[in-house]
């Protein structure tokens, strides 16, 4: 993390507050494109800073893919305090899982990969963007009204 950015951070939201919270979510900023009646577009970016190990969950990050639903591109940065190294992270570093386990009755082609950043110095901050395609989309993604 920058030294003049997390002291602007200070600044503004005083020591105080800043450190009470277990994360400050910086940018959350997330577009959804209809490019044709068969075919959409999804793309977001986040930006949080996480300042102890509850504030984890909050950058904790899954990514369903099918099919019909693919994940064009993912980076993800995590830049910690007192650390010189900024990790990045690609879409193969992720965890991969199926839908179907041994508890499930049935086949579903639906898989999700998952983004659990790993923090061992706080407070950190994590940037990532994705990119998502749809194809044939019955369905929108998530989202929440401002």
């Amino acid at each position: 993390m920058k030294p003049l950015y997390f002291l602007f951070l200070i600044l503004w939201f005083g020591s105080n507050q800043l450190f009470a919270a277990d994360a400050i979510i910086l940018e959350n900023k997330r577009n959804f494109t209809i490019e044709s009646i068969k075919n959409a577009k999804y793309t977001s970016t986040y930006k949080i800073i996480i300042n102890n190990e509850r504030g984890l969950k909050y950058a904790y990050t899954v990514l369903m893919y099918s099919p019909f639903i693919s994940i064009r591109s993912f980076e993800a940065t995590i830049s910690e305090e007192g650390q010189e190294k900024v990790k990045k992270i690609k879409l193969n570093q992720l965890y991969d899982h199926s839908f179907s386990g041994a508890n499930s009755s049935f086949y579903m082609d639906y898989r999700y990969k998952l983004f659990m950043p790993e923090i061992t110095h706080y407070p950190a901050q994590i940037d990532f963007s994705v990119s998502i395609t749809y194809q044939g989309f019955i369905s929108l993604p998530q989202w929440d009204p401002v």
